[in-house]
């Protein structure tokens, strides 16, 4: 999974860049994800408490990556 988000993010900074030569003056903003589950209190009986922590974390790796 890291590795895929590892791309992803090569793929997005070459955009960006893409975006800068194209518009020098333009200003750019990428925003994170949040993550989607209380880390403190059970939301859903649909979906287990490990779930949520593998969820949230995968939310803040993106974030990170970003």
């Amino acid at each position: 999974m890291k590795a895929n988000i590892d791309n992803a993010v090569a793929e997005i900074r070459t955009v960006l860049e893409q975006v800068h030569a194209l518009v020098p003056n333009a200003t750019t903003s990428l925003a994170g994800y949040p993550m989607l589950f209380s880390r403190t209190q059970a939301c859903s009986t649909l979906v287990s408490a490990s779930q949520r922590v593998i969820l949230n974390d995968v939310a803040v790796l993106r974030g990170q990556a970003a």
